[in-house]
């Protein structure tokens, strides 16, 4: 049985990972931005397949973890949210 590819929905994903890394070189501290809505998991693993899904997913899990970048989600309605991205301002431990 084969997915129903909404095209869409694909281009949005992929779009994502240039947003963010636009924001990181190019804007400032506290600039906040939505980056995708609808449900982020579910819309992934909906319109790619299980190895493409597992990359999407390993690079986003890059940006999470990068420090001088915010996440955060807002229920838009029932099943969607907002998912939002904000440049903070990170000092190290080391530099203190």
């Amino acid at each position: 049985m084969s997915k129903e590819l909404d095209q869409y929905i694909r281009r949005l994903v992929r779009e994502v990972p240039g947003v963010i890394d636009d924001i990181l070189e190019n804007k400032s501290v506290g600039h906040t931005h939505v980056y995708y809505s609808g449900e982020w998991q579910k819309d992934v693993f909906d319109n790619f397949t299980t190895i493409q899904s597992q990359k999407i997913f390993k690079k986003m899990a890059k940006y999470l973890s990068n420090p001088n970048l915010s996440f955060y989600q807002r229920r838009i309605e029932e099943g969607n949210y907002d998912y939002y991205v904000r440049k903070v301002k990170y000092e190290s431990q080391l530099h203190r």
